[in-house]
């Protein structure tokens, strides 16, 4: 996977092949900034979402440039 679109494609088309039409994500660290990008849009089946240790990620290059240098 390449962004965060590709993997919310993924993700949608998983929930699709096993019939799964009502369900909660749950994430922990990055699964945690997936299950929170994929429930940043409206769908019907999602029930809830619960997030562990996960962060939206930094808006700005710098932040994120600054990260890097850490």
């Amino acid at each position: 996977m390449q962004d965060f679109a590709g993997v919310n494609t993924l993700l949608q088309s998983t929930l699709n092949s096993y019939n799964i039409h009502k369900y909660w994500l749950i994430g922990y660290s990055l699964g945690g900034r997936v299950a929170m990008n994929f429930a940043s849009q409206p769908r019907a089946g999602m029930r809830g979402l619960i997030v562990e240790g996960g962060h939206p990620g930094l808006q700005d290059a710098e932040a994120r440039q600054a990260r890097r240098q850490q």
